[in-house]
């Protein structure tokens, strides 16, 4: 139900817009890709390293004078190794992936005629799964899903028409739950780069 309400509130304000428009652009909706950074891990045999994040949706609406909504679509992964605590000479295999849909309000402030920087603030379900496989012995699975919460920057520059080209960099946090290596919180700092549609 609520990824159904998510789709339906996009649909609503891109198709009224259609109805609306003026000289500038009022939303964009685009997609990016970028490095992911995890915070909280607490295991001191192993390192996350950096990710990879695709977010899908990236979407912000102007409603009054420079007043706003922001949605959000992503998620990430990481796929690392470590020893064992006990020194023996044999790798563990870690992965930890996460999804968020987040949504909240957003401020813009208008650079130049084709330039906008877009604050938000994001609330929604955010999930995280930690797997571990030690070769030969067992493999382990934890994942945790709660309300998150996301705070975030994204710039936007007109290239071309309709097309933009957007740079966005998210922090999101959520409690870690059962999640083996964070002990109080899970969180994913990701920046990234992509194209995106204006609307007017």
């Amino acid at each position: 139900m609520l990824c159904k309400g998510f789709w339906i509130l996009i649909f609503a304000i891109v198709a009224g817009s259609v109805y609306g428009q003026d000289d500038r652009a009022q939303g964009y909706v685009g997609a990016t890709i970028g490095a992911s950074f995890l915070g909280g891990h607490t295991e001191e045999y192993s390192k996350p390293g950096v990710g990879l994040n695709i977010t899908l949706i990236n979407f912000g609406y102007t409603l009054h004078k420079r007043f706003g909504v922001t949605a959000m679509w992503s998620g990430g992964a990481h796929r690392y190794q470590s020893l064992p605590p006990d020194g023996l000479d044999e790798e563990i295999h870690w992965e930890t992936s996460y999804g968020m849909l987040m949504a909240g309000p957003m401020y813009t402030f208008n650079l130049s005629d084709n330039a906008w920087l877009d604050l938000k603030a994001r609330v929604g379900t955010f999930w995280a799964i930690e797997q571990f496989e030690r070769k030969q012995l067992y493999t382990s699975r934890r994942s945790t899903s709660s309300l998150g919460y996301s705070f975030g920057v994204t710039y936007r520059h007109k290239f071309a028409g309709h097309w933009c080209a957007l740079l966005s960099s998210d922090y999101s946090t959520v409690k870690a739950g059962d999640l083996f290596s964070f002990e109080n919180h899970f969180a994913a700092l990701n920046i990234s780069a992509g194209i995106g549609f204006l609307f007017y």
